[in-house]
């Protein structure tokens, strides 16, 4: 056998066997190769068959257009990207793969496909990774892969030419695939490995890394837990997925979701090992915060309900003390006017102060009101999960908004800057309580703005299935503008949680709808409301 004929079948073998799914395609989403793992996914005999298919041929028409998409704007983006694809297998098992996939570029740097690696993450429950590779000559693989049977078959072309291009073409797919992809013998030293992972240990390439120790890289001790791992596939010739701990390309220590299989000899004996490593230090740390993020709401449902309870009580009491006053309070001021006006020997009391007293009980009322209403706001945003969409009734928009303006505590100069007309009304199918909950957190917000600067309006509009809410008070920056829906972001210095905008987005998503916020800083704050449209006749979206 040839050189060419050893590193063709090398190479064959290495895509392979490689762990995990490995599979290209070309830009009509047509797929142009695969390897034995992904074959055996698509319940095909060999990988050969999957050439020319699609992803209908193998997945619901649904899930198959997800992939389809997410392929799409990797080629339209040029961008590498790393996913969660949840899928039903032919079987009918349900799982889900975190894929890394990239462009798939010409020697010219065109774009002429896709090529992804996938793990089934399904019983482990790890997501994401990250991608990254380079293409030589993929112009010539991609026409070797269309027409292969033809240049075999073709006079023009030696065996030993054929077999070298073979060689390239199995090699620089193995150079593809995304991530880190490495082979090495029994005792620990490298075969071979993709340019990710020769670059990552600090090569220029990958031809340098032959012969390397495995771990060269680490100290000694973590060197050596790393390798009981690989003894376990060699010794035991298993296949294993774990999250290691190794160095980033940058230096710094990082988490790799690594897959490492058995390499076995042509006598089907283990001659070493094959590992696929994707680097998801950014996944986890995403994944903690989103942990700590958990944690600090379930925190402030626990301390929000404790808080309910204790203020309620005092306003409560309050209200009680203020109904007391309205009932005696007048009685006592025309008292105090008589006893005046008798000239009886009374302590001085102002005319200014008076008024204050008559207007005093709507204040207090209002103040206890304007509370109350915070605490259902705080605890309604706080405890909201998806709602029972079997509920959802007939509403309309303009019902809602009025509602909402009825029961605000506004300010006495308040509700004279706002503008409200029924014009464009429309119904909605949904929650009419979360939907007025919005449409008062974004009142509490723009009043907000408009005292803090001192100036503004507030006008609401309907239009064409929309609810637009806009003040002309200070605007938000364009550098705030693109966070004020995440949760617990917040810009407020004096008060505010971060937790209301993102209520809204959430509550409104729940409806089939979308919230949009328009802004340009010092001018005005627009939010723009997206409904469904109500198919009156049927009662439904």
């Amino acid at each position: 056998m040839t050189e060419n004929e050893n590193n063709a079948e090398y190479f064959e073998t290495i895509i392979s066997i490689a762990p995990g799914h490995i599979y290209w395609k070309n830009r009509s989403g047509f797929f142009m190769g695969c390897n034995d793992e992904q074959a055996r996914t698509f319940k095909l005999a060999s990988a050969k068959e999957v050439f020319g298919k699609t992803d209908y041929d193998f997945y619901e028409k649904e899930q198959a257009e997800d992939i389809v998409k997410a392929d799409r704007k990797i080629i339209s983006s040029g961008e590498a990207t790393i996913l969660e694809e949840p899928v039903i297998l032919l079987d009918g098992r349900r799982a889900i793969f975190i894929s890394k996939k990239m462009p798939l570029r010409n020697k010219k740097g065109e774009i002429v496909g896709v090529i992804g690696m996938s793990f089934d993450i399904t019983d482990r429950k790890i997501m994401e990774a990250e991608l990254s590779s380079a293409k030589d000559n993929i112009e010539n693989i991609r026409l070797m892969s269309i027409n292969i049977a033809d240049e075999l078959k073709s006079p023009s072309h030696s065996v030993d030419e054929l077999l070298a291009f073979g060689v390239r073409f199995l090699s620089s797919i193995i150079d593809l695939v995304p991530g880190h992809v490495y082979w090495r013998d029994k005792h620990d030293n490298y075969l071979g490995c993709n340019n990710e992972q020769a670059l990552t240990l600090g090569f220029k390439t990958r031809d340098e890394i032959r012969d390397k120790k495995a771990y060269f890289d680490l100290p000694q001790a973590e060197a050596e837990k790393l390798l009981e791992n690989d003894r376990l596939v060699l010794e035991q010739e298993q296949t294993i997925t774990l999250e290691e701990v190794g160095l980033r390309a940058n230096g710094d220590e990082g988490i790799f979701l690594t897959k490492k299989a058995p390499l076995y000899d042509s006598d089907k004996k283990v001659m070493g090992l094959l590992g696929v490593s994707i680097d998801i230090t950014d996944k986890k740390k995403a994944e903690a915060e989103l942990v700590l993020a958990n944690e600090r709401v379930e925190s402030m449902r626990l301390v929000s309900a404790s808080i309910a309870h204790e203020l309620r009580t005092p306003l409560q009491s309050i209200r009680l003390f203020a109904s007391g006053l309205e009932s005696f309070l007048p009685d006592l001021i025309q008292s105090y006017e008589l006893a005046r006006q008798a000239s009886l020997d009374l302590p001085f009391v102002d005319k200014d102060s008076l008024e204050i007293m008559k207007n005093g009980i709507a204040s207090v009322y209002r103040q206890v009101d304007h509370a109350s209403l915070v605490i259902d706001m705080l605890l309604t945003n706080l405890s909201f999960n998806k709602v029972d969409k079997h509920q959802f009734k007939v509403y309309s928009i303009a019902d809602c908004v009025e509602e909402a303006l009825g029961i605000y505590p506004f300010h006495p100069e308040e509700k004279a800057l706002i503008h409200f007309s029924r014009e464009g009304d429309f119904q909605f199918l949904g929650s009419n309580t979360l939907i007025i909950r919005v449409i008062l957190n974004i009142i509490k917000n723009a009043l907000y703005s408009i005292a803090s600067v001192n100036r503004g309006r507030l006008k609401i509009g309907l239009e064409d299935n929309r609810l637009i809410i806009e003040d002309t008070a200070r605007g938000i920056s364009a550098e705030v503008l693109p966070y004020i829906f995440d949760k617990f972001y917040t810009k407020k210095t004096s008060h505010g949680t971060g937790i209301g905008l993102a209520f809204c987005k959430m509550c409104i998503a729940e409806h089939g709808g979308e919230i949009l916020c328009e802004s340009e800083e010092g001018c005005y704050a627009r939010f723009i409301v997206n409904f469904p449209a109500l198919d009156l006749a049927n009662n439904k979206e």
